[in-house]
């Protein structure tokens, strides 16, 4: 019997570093094992192409403005 998940992936990064590498990495494996995954990711312009990507894969990707590493108010 396979049971899927649902996973949200948060990641506020405003640059395209290591931890938007592997949440890519991650966020694509899950939706090939079909999982439902969600993704919450910085506004920065340069995190577009990622979330584009993302989005066509069929993770439900959000961006919102972050103030800091810690900041979830928007």
């Amino acid at each position: 019997m396979t049971t899927s998940a649902r996973v949200m992936h948060y990641a506020g990064a405003g640059v395209m570093g290591g931890l938007l590498r592997h949440l890519r990495l991650v966020t694509l494996g899950l939706i090939g094992r079909g999982h439902d995954v969600g993704v919450v990711l910085s506004e920065a312009p340069v995190i577009d192409e990622l979330a584009a990507e993302l989005a066509a894969a069929g993770a439900a990707v959000s961006r919102m403005t972050v103030k800091g590493k810690t900041d979830l108010t928007g």
